[in-house]
């Protein structure tokens, strides 16, 4: 949040984060959700799962403190490029850069796909508002794969 937001005029919203591989080696993933629509913003690692518990919105102002890295691009908050992004994650080489403009489109997809695991998320803080991380069983199959050009193909194109 920038300086001129009036911290007053702020509300905060959970960050819950659904471990993805829990016996991934050495460390699993997660994706966090964000509690103000529900939806994921952000594929992340264990250190910022146990560090980011809220996130600040100062509605009036159309602002966000995760504006320009979230990647739940349907948000009316969200101000993330591709460069802002990179910068975020101090990503400063060139060519990753370009390569992240490139695929744009597939990595804010690929989060989305993860929608069903953020109802889960917000099931499971209705029912323990204190946690901030959770564990599920089948999250792969709670998920929304996107069909692969290769299946359609074989199933006729269903």
């Amino acid at each position: 949040m920038n300086k001129t937001s009036n911290l007053e005029d702020c509300k905060s919203f959970p960050i819950i984060w659904a471990m993805v591989n829990p016996k991934q080696k050495p460390k699993p993933d997660f994706i966090g959700v964000c509690g103000y629509e529900w939806k994921p913003f952000l594929a992340a690692d264990a250190l910022h799962a146990a560090t980011m518990h809220d996130v600040l919105l100062n509605v009036s102002a159309g602002k966000c403190e995760e504006e320009k890295r979230c990647l739940n691009v349907s948000c009316v908050f969200n101000k993330t490029t591709p460069e802002t992004f990179a910068l975020s994650q101090n990503l400063s080489d060139k060519p990753k850069i370009g390569h992240l403009k490139r695929e744009w489109k597939r990595v804010v997809g690929n989060l989305a796909t993860w929608l069903p695991t953020a109802t889960q998320c917000k099931k499971a803080y209705e029912a323990d508002p204190q946690a901030r991380v959770f564990e599920f069983d089948d999250l792969r199959e709670i998920r929304k794969e996107p069909k692969s050009k290769k299946t359609e193909d074989r199933n006729g194109g269903k």
